[in-house]
């Protein structure tokens, strides 16, 4: 599973997955805390605060990648 990958890395490496944004974002629905999803998934909390606002504003489309 994803979680296996990035068991022996300190960050996530280049772009976020869509399956896992789209796991962030249900976190988030959950009301889990940003720092919480930050540590899950290894990204930073920008970037949790970028997918969460660009979802947002956009739907879907904003969580393609840029």
């Amino acid at each position: 599973m994803f979680f296996d990958i990035l068991k022996n890395q300190d960050s996530m490496p280049g772009p976020i997955p869509m399956a896992v944004r789209l796991q962030i974002l249900r976190q988030y629905e959950e009301e889990t805390p940003i720092s919480a999803i930050s540590r899950n998934f290894k990204v930073s909390r920008r970037a949790v605060h970028t997918l969460i606002k660009r979802y947002q504003a956009e739907g879907e489309q904003g969580l393609k990648p840029l």
